[in-house]
């Protein structure tokens, strides 16, 4: 009976990734810099390399739970190599297109990270262009620009003028919170390097030509500095940076109070920043729409998630490397709620073998808006979602949210919202916004209509 079960999970799962991922990359095609599927969903794919880093962040789950999250297993970079050629193999045998990213815990201090790329080069330089990647995305804490990285930084140059000969751009977005927060928040394993002036300039220096952005991360430590962190990124990388809210637990009621200050400033002073470009204010909403990074904070409350969860875990196929196993995503990787592991052959065909298949089904029909206690929720049309990672950690269930998060996205949404009444611009977004947006935007103004 058992052998039975586990037989119908193994068909379950692969009809599902067959008529969801593996379809839409199959009818994919190129056109121009982006990819056209016919799902707008189930675009992508994640290769998770391991989480080796050589900073220590207080917030990071990896740095919390990274052997948890690998299972215990040892990764062994060959392995990983090995495991990216099968995956790539893949998708070239089944005239596969998907959004590729990489991530780690910093890919750039693994010695194994140039051979992973020259298999994507060689795989990739056979695929006909309308089925060739066009960019590859790779978080990376950007310690190759501080002193002494030369070579990295001199062999990242390198990979990336591989990459654009056969038409793909490697993107690096750049985890890091700017110099107001860094040797708080996201110290080096060596307690002998500080970040110094000289680590943001070489950032700043090379925006452009290596394709650099940032994605800091607004912590409950000391985010009563992140006014000043804010104002330093406007000022030196303008809208190359994407705003995100670490969604751990310790969020005290008076960092809480915190965000709303920050959150409700930052529409002031970005507005003050268009103003100062413009003969007039008329069209603000739609530049902060355009722009979208750097201002993505400012606008999510009224945007539309086109899935049930607002991260990526619904559109995005994740795999650990250094075994192939599927997981939901590379922060809940935890042995029990892997999925199974993929077993490719050389001729495109693979196998699956499964562990927990209801499991991934349940969270890829998962809606954030009917977890414990958002289903009565107020404001659960305005707010982003919580974190399946975060709630686990918190609560060992991955769909019981913590009331702090939920003290979090008041506060931040509630300063979001006054912050574009401050500005004169709310009633924009209220005459466009659906009746429960607008019901959760004027719950969020009574509530903090004293502040």
């Amino acid at each position: 009976m058992k052998d039975k079960y586990r037989d119908e999970n193994n068909e379950l799962i692969k009809s599902f990734m067959e008529n969801t991922f593996f379809d839409n990359w199959k009818k994919a095609e190129r056109v121009g810099e982006e990819i056209k599927f016919p799902l707008q969903n189930y675009s992508s794919v994640e290769m998770a390399l391991g989480y080796a880093c050589d900073l220590r962040c207080k917030y990071c789950y990896y740095n919390r739970f990274g052997k948890e999250l690998y299972q215990d297993e040892k990764v062994h970079g060959p392995t990983v190599v090995k495991n990216v050629e099968k995956l790539m193999n893949f998708f070239y045998k089944n005239n596969m297109l998907c959004n590729i990213d990489i991530f780690s815990g910093e890919a750039f201090i693994l010695p194994y990270i140039w051979d992973i790329f020259d298999v994507m080069i060689e795989y990739m330089s056979k695929m006909p262009m309308n089925k060739r990647v066009p960019g590859i995305s790779i978080p990376s804490n950007l310690s190759f620009l501080k002193t002494g990285r030369d070579k990295i930084l001199k062999k990242l140059r390198e990979y990336q003028a591989k990459f654009e000969k056969i038409g793909t751009r490697m993107t690096i977005s750049g985890s890091f919170d700017g110099p107001f927060m860094d040797n708080f928040n996201r110290p080096f394993v060596n307690k002998k390097l500080k970040y110094t002036e000289e680590f943001y300039t070489n950032f700043v220096s090379n925006m452009n030509e290596m394709r650099l952005g940032a994605h800091p991360m607004i912590y409950s430590n000391n985010i009563e500095y992140w006014i000043d962190n804010l104002i330093w990124f406007m000022g030196e990388t303008r809208s190359v940076f994407y705003l995100l809210e670490v969604r751990n637990l310790e969020w005290t009621a008076e960092q809480c109070a915190q965000i709303f200050y920050m959150s409700r400033f930052a529409v002031n002073y970005v507005h003050k920043f268009y103003m100062t470009m413009q003969q007039d204010g008329k069209n603000f909403p739609d530049y902060v729409r355009k722009l979208n990074n750097g201002f993505n904070l400012l606008i999510h409350p009224f945007n539309i998630v086109g899935r049930g969860l607002g991260c990526s875990l619904q559109s995005t196929l994740n795999i650990n490397m250094h075994n192939l196993s599927l997981i939901p995503c590379h922060r809940t990787s935890y042995s029990h709620l892997t999925t199974g592991r993929f077993d490719f052959d050389e001729e495109g065909g693979y196998e699956f073998r499964p562990d927990n298949v209801e499991m991934y089904l349940a969270e890829q029909v998962s809606d954030a808006t009917e977890f414990a206690p958002c289903t009565g929720c107020p404001i659960k049309s305005l707010c982003g979602g919580t974190c399946l990672g975060s709630n686990y950690e918190s609560t060992g269930d991955l769909y019981t949210v913590p009331p702090s998060f939920c003290r979090l996205s008041h506060a931040k949404d509630g300063g979001i919202l006054k912050g574009w009444e401050d500005v004169g611009w709310l009633h924009y977004f209220y005459r466009n916004a659906s009746e429960s947006k607008r019901a959760g935007i004027d719950f969020l103004l009574n509530e903090f209509k004293d502040m």
